[in-house]
């Protein structure tokens, strides 16, 4: 099992967006949509875990966790755990699900 450093913010109301970086500087993005409405948050210090790094970061995935009002605890596909603090606190706790996919990018040239 490995795991992976990056942030996670919420850009709307119902979507949310995942970036980790991997040793080769590869970027993967996970986008996801989410069953209800809720306030904004961001944790700039999240840790991924997964256990198969070519199958777990491609495709798309539904998702599942809850947004606690100082942490979140999510899992993406059944297999990348995505757990972290919140930068700031929010009004309260939600159990949600969603879909989304996952891209990758390199930025190295």
């Amino acid at each position: 099992m490995g795991s992976l450093k990056g942030k996670v913010t919420w850009d709307s109301a119902t979507n949310f967006h995942a970036t980790f970086k991997f040793d080769n500087g590869v970027t993967t993005s996970y986008s996801g949509s989410i069953n209800k409405s809720m306030e904004k948050f961001e944790v700039t210090q999240a840790t991924a875990t997964y256990k198969n790094i070519d199958k777990d970061f491609a495709g798309t995935k539904n998702w599942k966790g809850v947004i606690g009002q100082n942490s979140i605890d999510i899992t993406i596909g059944d297999v990348v755990h995505v757990t972290g603090d919140l930068n700031d606190a929010i009004d309260a706790a939600n159990t949600v699900n969603g879909r989304g996919s996952w891209t990758s990018s390199s930025t190295e040239e």
